[in-house]
């Protein structure tokens, strides 16, 4: 029997080395089930963790946590120290997810750093890296740098891989405007791709950050034709994957780069691509962040949308390195029109206020809300306009 274990387990390592999670998640749930049929509790143990592993990466937290809780239940006393962790580790990740309250995320990140310290051949980069998301949900990004950088030197060839460290680093420098710094980051992760093997999953991983990197850098020096092609070398990084955290993020800027495309039109209209895309963008998550981006997001296509219809040119408002161009006067074909899309702006921006204030409560800090605020001033200068 323990055969058959180790041939689904197999197939579903391949397919995690791949990345096509949810096909890796469905096999390590047979090989867990299986397993716990003919009381191979270790193995069982492991495919259950992995999983679940699986399903967050698929963002599917719910059916990840159901399986976590239960393997929580029973725990065999053989089963290795790294399942133990990586179970602690994954339920403190969806905690983060999907309900970060602050005294909690510090009390279970406690507990994680404590048995990482009572325990060898772990991962000893993930602490800090895991640090270093909280500083960042929180808007703290010097310290977050700082916990970024930690982990990459310390990282010894488990957990999180290396590269993710590199780009965590890079995000948080361009949060703070240090580009020279970021692009010193991205070289890094330019290099670790050549470092690793052919057949290692870090591999094209590295080649997704790379695309997903040198995105933002073109968003950030307003290089929208730039940016639009990365976004379309990063669907073909992309193919084959099942990665749900991969696939928001590329849908995410492919609509941004779409509204930045004055040639594409009008935003509202039924064929243009950032209007198709939100339509058809999945709203399941549970990811409590992703749903705050998602509000932000239609925000800035709403502004766009706006824009258009009164002949202002594209902006980037996720970066806003370039303040909006307002003429003196603006030409309106329609005021019936133009209010809907007013209205249609202030109903997404009072939407992702609440969520905001929600994480900005939980998290306790002000950023998000500050971003909406500023979102809300951009509006009021197009409307001050009109109104002259």
């Amino acid at each position: 029997m323990s055969n058959r274990y180790q041939e689904i387990a197999r197939g579903a390592s391949d397919a995690y080395s791949g990345h096509r999670f949810k096909e890796s998640a469905l096999l390590y749930e047979q090989a867990y089930r299986h397993a716990k049929q003919f009381q191979l509790q270790k193995d069982a143990y492991n495919a259950g963790v992995w999983s679940a592993i699986c399903w967050e990466y698929c963002g599917n937290y719910i059916r990840a946590l159901d399986l976590l809780m239960e393997l929580m239940q029973t725990v065999p006393a053989d089963v290795k120290v790294s399942d133990r962790y990586f179970l602690k580790k994954h339920s403190f990740l969806i905690l983060f997810a999907s309900n970060p309250d602050l005294v909690k995320l510090t009390s279970h990140l406690t507990v994680l750093e404590t048995f990482v310290a009572e325990h060898a051949d772990l991962p000893l980069a993930d602490i800090p890296s895991i640090r270093g998301q909280i500083l960042s949900a929180q808007g703290r990004y010097d310290e977050a740098l700082e916990q970024a950088e930690l982990a990459w030197s310390k990282y010894n060839g488990y957990g999180y891989i290396k590269c993710g460290f590199a780009a965590e680093a890079l995000e948080y420098n361009l949060k703070l405007g240090k580009i020279p710094s970021a692009k010193r980051w991205y070289e890094l992760i330019v290099a670790r791709e050549r470092e690793v093997p052919s057949n290692n999953i870090e591999r094209r991983e590295c080649r997704v950050l790379q695309r997903q990197a040198l995105f933002l850098f073109a968003l950030w020096e307003q290089d929208y034709s730039e940016a639009l092609t990365q976004v379309q070398e990063l669907e073909q990084q992309l193919e084959g994957t099942q990665a749900f955290d991969w696939w928001s993020t590329y849908a995410d800027y492919k609509i941004r780069s779409s509204l930045l495309q004055q040639s594409y039109g009008d935003p509202l209209h039924y064929q243009h691509p950032a209007r198709s895309l939100l339509v058809s963008r999945s709203q399941r998550s549970k990811d409590v962040h992703s749903i705050y981006n998602r509000y932000r997001l239609l925000i800035d296509y709403r502004l766009a949308a706006l824009r258009f219809a009164v002949g202002i040119e594209p902006i980037d408002d996720y970066f806003y390195t370039r303040k909006q161009s307002l003429p003196e006067k603006l030409i309106i074909t329609s005021h019936s029109a133009l209010q809907d899309r007013i209205f249609h702006v202030r109903r997404a921006c009072a939407r992702a206020l609440r969520q905001a204030e929600y994480l900005d409560g939980s998290l306790e800090c002000e950023w998000r809300q500050d971003e909406i605020k500023g979102r809300v001033e951009r509006l009021e200068e197009i409307v001050t306009t009109v109104m002259r």
